[in-house]
């Protein structure tokens, strides 16, 4: 399609990103009403947006885009289903150590540890 989208958001999966792909393979096509689906926090304008969204919306790379978000969805539902077993699973465990601590985390990688403890508190 010759969209230039990536250019202006940081991460195209994010809610403004999947909100304007949607819109396209929605039917939408002009890149202003597009591009003021642009959430607080996105640093580029809806001016610069736009631009990024001038291309070629012929019908095969809709379908093409449609395909592509369809399975994008298909391994979000995957994944959480596969998260849902595991948390499953890790409840069954036999506790020996106490899984939620009282401290916050003081560091990314505490952080990181503190996702999988607030699956099992």
């Amino acid at each position: 399609m010759n969209l230039h989208l990536h250019k202006v958001l940081s991460n195209v999966t994010w809610v403004t990103g999947m909100n304007i792909i949607r819109a396209i393979i929605a039917g939408e096509q002009n890149p202003e009403k597009l591009a003021l689906m642009r959430e607080r926090g996105v640093r580029n304008t809806p001016e610069a947006i736009a631009k990024a969204l001038e291309g070629d919306y012929r019908q095969e790379h809709i379908f093409a885009l449609k395909q592509a978000v369809e399975l994008y969805d298909f391994y979000h539902r995957q994944i959480e289903a596969c998260d849902r077993e595991v948390k499953h699973h890790l409840r069954t465990f036999e506790v020996k150590v106490d899984p939620c601590p009282l401290s916050s985390p003081s560091s990314k990688a505490e952080g990181k540890e503190a996702n999988w403890q607030s699956i099992l508190c």
